[in-house]
């Protein structure tokens, strides 16, 4: 489409704000559409699925938000996690969210419910 996604830090004028996902017009003047919503702490990730309405940020504040981008709405906000989330995914079908962070666990997560679906604990190195 003729809109973007854009993670910012700090609004215009300097002052720090929460971190937020807005959408922005890519064509005219580009914009700024609306702020669809915020995490707690730096964003570390953004991915869109590129055929169904779903996308994923992840965040240092250990959570990973689920949103509409056609919306803008937060559909859900997987927690549980246990530290910064930097990676995530998307299943084909748009069903399940997968997710990596600093504990070295892999997670799946059901989009729709946000309920975990199963965590891949990583095994020690033997020296």
């Amino acid at each position: 489409g003729s809109n973007f996604f854009v993670v910012g830090f700090h609004e215009p004028c300097g002052v720090c704000t929460p971190p937020s996902l807005s959408t922005w017009n890519a064509t005219g003047e580009g914009k700024q559409i609306k702020v669809l919503g915020a995490h707690a702490d730096e964003i570390l990730k953004l991915v869109q699925h590129p055929k169904e309405p779903v996308m994923v940020t992840t965040s240092a504040d250990k959570t990973v938000k689920v949103w509409n981008p056609e919306t803008g709405a937060n559909t859900k906000t997987l927690t549980g996690l246990n530290d910064y989330v930097f990676a995530a995914a998307i299943s084909p079908d748009a069903k399940q969210v997968y997710t990596g962070g600093y504990d070295g666990q892999v997670r799946i997560f059901d989009a729709e419910h946000g309920t975990l679906i199963k965590t891949f604990v990583p095994v020690p190195m033997k020296k």
